[in-house]
């Protein structure tokens, strides 16, 4: 778990480690919350540049080993599979 304020880097050190990981053939899924896939996707092009990798067609292979899914998203599917609405809820109490 990684906890800090917002602001502070901590989607970014994340994607830097998928970064990695999708380049060693690993199949990653980042759950975005704060930070959109426009975001997601600028932030590896940055971290390509920086890191001096050739940014063509083998790289891009292997970063889609990185798959981006909007949290609300995969929260609105999941509960709709257990036969609730987002009105709905759970029935549950946190």
């Amino acid at each position: 778990m990684i906890v800090g304020p917002t602001g502070r880097g901590r989607s970014s050190l994340v994607q830097a480690g998928l970064y990695d990981a999708a380049r060693l053939g690993l199949h990653c899924v980042y759950l975005g919350a704060e930070v959109d896939r426009e975001e997601f996707d600028a932030r590896a092009s940055r971290l390509a540049e920086v890191r001096g990798d050739d940014i063509g067609e083998e790289l891009s292979e292997e970063l889609a080993r990185v798959r981006y899914l909007e949290l609300s998203s995969v929260l609105v599917r999941a509960n709709s599979r257990r036969g609730n609405t987002p009105s709905q809820g759970s029935g549950r109490r946190v």
